[in-house]
């Protein structure tokens, strides 16, 4: 007697490659999948949570999962939970999309484009995308002090460049720290 395995053994086999690629806003995330070589899915959309749950789910049907985004405002937390959970993150390096140049931009069109890119650079096509080393959460609590310590840096030079303006403007001449009342 055939056991239900036997009978159909695709329905247990797991495929080589599942590829996913999305493009990820703080609210949701647009997901295209591509399974092994056949054609890439169109866009699914997650919240958040969702799509690392889906995205980790795919390991039941896949021998290798690979998640590719743009690297940006999420930093890089994403990628390391993924790792831990046994996908292979991918973070690219923010680039322009739109190829065509046909100045239509969708969140969609930007996700299938990226699995577009993720599929050459898994073929082996390294130019397909620049991929960006992923930092440990140590080294990216450090670069984040660093920026926000430049980005202060910043802020506070365009506020003292226009209180003095505003005393120029008044015919008052202040040089140095004009906050501070002395030099």
């Amino acid at each position: 007697m055939n056991t239900l395995h036997e009978q159909h053994p695709s329905k247990t086999q797991k495929v080589n490659l599942i590829k996913l690629a999305a493009d990820v806003h703080k609210r949701d995330f647009k997901i295209c999948r591509q399974v092994g070589d056949q054609n890439i899915q169109p866009a699914q959309v997650f919240e958040p949570e969702a799509a690392y749950a889906w995205a980790v789910k795919q390991l039941e049907s896949a021998e290798r999962v690979v998640f590719c985004y743009e690297a940006g405002f999420s930093g890089f937390s994403l990628a390391r939970r993924l790792a831990r959970a046994g996908v292979e993150p991918l973070v690219m390096c923010p680039q322009k999309l739109d190829e065509r140049c046909k100045r239509v931009n969708t969140d969609k069109r930007d996700a299938r484009a990226i699995a577009g890119r993720v599929d050459r650079f898994v073929a082996g096509n390294t130019e397909a995308l620049v991929k960006v080393r992923i930092p440990t959460e140590t080294e990216e609590d450090q670069r984040a002090v660093s920026r926000q310590q430049d980005q202060f840096l910043k802020a506070r030079k365009r506020a003292e460049a226009q209180g003095r303006s505003l005393l120029y403007f008044k015919g008052l001449h202040c040089p140095g720290h004009w906050w501070r009342g002395t030099d």
